[in-house]
């Protein structure tokens, strides 16, 4: 996942790269099983290479719910500056990388990592309609109806839910 950018002239070029997530330094991830998908829109003006990636791949997940593994296709888009002019280089812009005069190649590796656990959501839920687990009996609610019998609230708690209702 490396271009060669030593010979680029000013010109849009298009690099695809298919990799597994070793490496992505993602050995212990077990979410990404699958190949990693890298389309990268590269374009060289001047002092300045504009590289566009688009990452794509399948992930495993374990519903946060109810339990349950699924996959869901985990997809990003990023855009990264590499400049030789220092004058032109944002230090507070994390999208901007600063090359140095020997530069011969940019590694995508590090961007397409953190592009994938950016893509990764906090709470992972196999469905927006998921029902979850029940709390007493532990039964996925969304595959049978569980005849647990829901215990009545303490009364001391009633004002405390009028104000979630």
């Amino acid at each position: 996942m490396k271009i060669n950018i030593k010979n680029l002239s000013n010109e849009l070029y298009i690099f695809k790269f298919n990799t597994k997530r070793k490496s992505i330094n993602f050995e212990q991830d077990d979410r990404f099983i699958n190949e990693i998908q890298i389309t990268s829109i590269v374009e060289r003006r001047d002092k300045d290479i504009f590289v566009k990636n688009h990452v794509r791949t399948i992930a495993k997940f374990v519903c946060d719910n109810c339990l349950v593994d699924f996959s869901r296709i985990l997809e990003d888009e990023y855009t990264i500056i590499y400049t030789w002019d220092p004058e032109a280089f944002d230090f507070e812009d994390e999208n901007f990388v600063l090359l140095y005069a020997h530069t011969r190649e940019i590694d995508l590796k590090h961007g397409v990592r953190d592009s994938l656990l950016l893509a990764t959501p906090m709470k992972v839920v196999c469905s927006a309609e998921c029902k979850g687990l029940c709390p007493t009996c532990g039964v996925n609610l969304n595959e049978e109806t569980c005849q647990c019998v829901r215990k009545r609230m303490d009364p001391r708690w009633q004002a405390l839910k009028r104000l979630i209702a």
